[in-house]
């Protein structure tokens, strides 16, 4: 049984609100349910394809969306102008665009310039995309521009930029890609993985990350990120559209 969210919700490892957090589900994506377990929905997510429990009262029925937030948050406003809420980057909507604006299936209006459609063609630039997010916080599970975590930042940039992306770091690491032989140049857009971890190189020196919960998605230094050791040792590089 397919269902949309109504409202971002993490999707954990399990029911309870201590079980690990292994993703989020935004709102406007699709969900597949599986199960009911008490209050908890048990299923896929059909953007990232993880598999976990989601809070049963942030489904709702489906819609088909049409658009892709693509500012970190983007302002819902009612007709009057005032505000209703915010979408974060990377949620979804079923719009139709009316020049400056977007009326949305729900009634809400958005500034036309914050979404893009899910069917026309994307930049592919998605290091602009992840720069544009340096300051956001660390988040577990994190997806979106309310907040990521460092396989969440990857996904989100590639998802916005059009390009399809596993969601977790193992994975990433093995598929995202191609592998580069030690020793290669690296260039913007590169990534170098550790064992649970992931950097994107901005330029040949320097690159963006989202280091821990309630830190900044930030821009370091290539040798400041692998010579302090506190990932561990690179287990992988590898470059997109090459």
């Amino acid at each position: 049984m397919y269902r949309t969210l109504s409202r971002s919700a993490p999707l954990r490892d399990g029911t309870g609100a201590e079980a690990p957090i292994l993703s989020e589900v935004l709102c406007g994506e699709g969900f597949e349910l599986l199960e009911l377990v008490g209050d908890q929905a048990w299923g896929i997510a059909q953007v990232d394809r993880s598999v976990g429990y989601i809070p049963a009262d942030a489904l709702q029925d489906p819609i088909a969306a049409t658009h892709i937030v693509i500012q970190p948050n983007a302002h819902v406003n009612a007709a009057d102008g005032s505000v209703i809420h915010t979408l974060p980057m990377g949620a979804r909507v079923a719009a139709e665009i009316n020049g400056a604006q977007a009326m949305l299936q729900d009634g809400g209006v958005m500034e036309s310039k914050a979404l893009t459609s899910l069917t026309g063609k994307r930049s592919g630039d998605y290091v602009a995309v992840a720069e544009s997010l340096v300051g956001i916080s660390g988040k577990t599970g994190g997806r979106s521009g309310e907040g990521v975590n460092c396989t969440g930042l990857v996904f989100l940039a590639l998802e916005i930029a059009g390009i399809s992306a596993p969601r977790f770091c193992d994975v990433q690491a093995a598929e995202l890609g191609i592998p580069l032989e030690e020793g290669t140049a690296l260039q913007r857009g590169d990534l170098i993985f550790f064992a649970n971890h992931v950097v994107m190189l901005t330029d040949s020196d320097h690159v963006i990350h989202a280091v821990a919960d309630s830190l900044p998605v930030t821009i370091e230094s290539i040798d400041a990120v692998i010579g302090s050791g506190r990932f561990g040792p690179v287990v992988a590089q590898r470059r997109i559209g090459a």
